[in-house]
């Protein structure tokens, strides 16, 4: 609701903008009270010049601003509404490929999760190779480190095993799509992802 009378830095986008406009009324705000500014590329310099919010990530941006000494005041929209906590970012595949080649895909997987795994238990080493391998990083290793420490803790939030997608959490953001006419067609049931392809 505290967005209410202010800019919000928007990528123009209709489902994003319905996520907003739903939070931001259920929460006793009025969207229609909150000015739409063009998203720039740096959401922390965007919000100390011309928009006074902006949707971020916050183990990227949120550190950034922690690194940089920005005052922010950061929510989860799942805090609002427990809908909107499904999976992003997310590894996405090419179905015709996961068909002809899906041992494959589960050697890439199982390679992402051991990077992933030595990432939670070594940070600072994971922050390191990640510089290595992109010398132009370097500039930023204060906020690489400190990402990947917070990052650490998300990386196997509340699941046992690296990669698993609880289905519910996926078809509750379909539905809630479809019922608030984001999207024309209903998403099935358990379209779109796949646990089958994780090594067991």
């Amino acid at each position: 609701k505290d967005m209410t009378n202010h800019s919000y830095a928007t990528w123009d986008t209709p489902v994003e903008k319905g996520m907003i406009k739903y939070i931001v009324n259920k929460d006793g705000g009025n969207y229609s009270k909150v000015k739409m500014v063009p998203s720039g590329d740096n959401s922390v310099v965007q919000i100390q010049t011309n928009a006074d919010t902006a949707w971020i990530y916050y183990g990227w941006d949120g550190i950034a601003a922690k690194v940089q000494g920005v005052p922010i005041n950061f929510f989860k929209f799942k805090d609002i509404d427990p809908v909107f906590d499904c999976y992003t970012p997310v590894i996405i595949a090419n179905n015709a490929f996961l068909k002809k080649e899906p041992e494959t895909a589960k050697k890439f997987l199982l390679a992402c999760k051991k990077g992933y795994e030595y990432a939670i238990a070594k940070p600072d080493d994971a922050a390191k190779i990640l510089i290595q391998q992109v010398p132009d990083l370097k500039s930023s290793e204060k906020l690489i480190t400190k990402s990947q420490e917070w990052l650490k803790n998300q990386y196997k939030a509340e699941v046992n095993q690296w990669g698993y997608i609880n289905p519910s959490r996926w078809n509750a953001f379909y539905k809630w799509l479809y019922e608030h006419k984001l999207i024309s067609k209903e998403i099935p049931a358990n379209f779109g992802f796949s646990n089958a392809y994780l090594a067991k």
